[in-house]
């Protein structure tokens, strides 16, 4: 007697979710759509915002979790208070507001 193994238990699932600002929020709910139908995501990359939310869902959020952090960080006060006041010289913002905020979401000594 084999021991075969089904195909459907051999199927992973990657994704590689996109940038793009406030168009990246969709992708939590996708992950959300995900979850509900218990289908388990193997491996994930991602770009800009893609790759803060793949980060997060990596490292053990869950979709409804990070739907919470993008609520809370998107109202305008928030925004505001992720911009560092000094000249920049490239990009829209220097980002250590941003880093200090990845940092405290994600851990200081996390890696990938």
């Amino acid at each position: 007697m084999t021991n075969d193994i089904s195909l459907e238990n051999q199927r992973t699932l990657g994704l590689a979710l996109s940038g793009g600002g406030a168009r990246g929020f969709a992708h939590i709910g996708f992950l959300k759509v995900l979850a509900e139908e218990n289908i388990h995501v193997s491996c994930l990359a991602g770009c800009s915002m893609g790759g803060l939310v793949s980060s997060l869902f990596a490292i053990g959020y869950s979709a409804k979790e990070i739907e919470q952090i993008a609520i809370k960080h998107t109202t305008v006060r928030e925004m505001i208070n992720l911009v560092d006041r000094t000249p920049r010289r490239r990009g829209l913002i220097v980002g250590q507001r941003l880093r200090n905020l990845l940092a405290q979401l994600i851990g200081k000594d996390t890696t990938f």
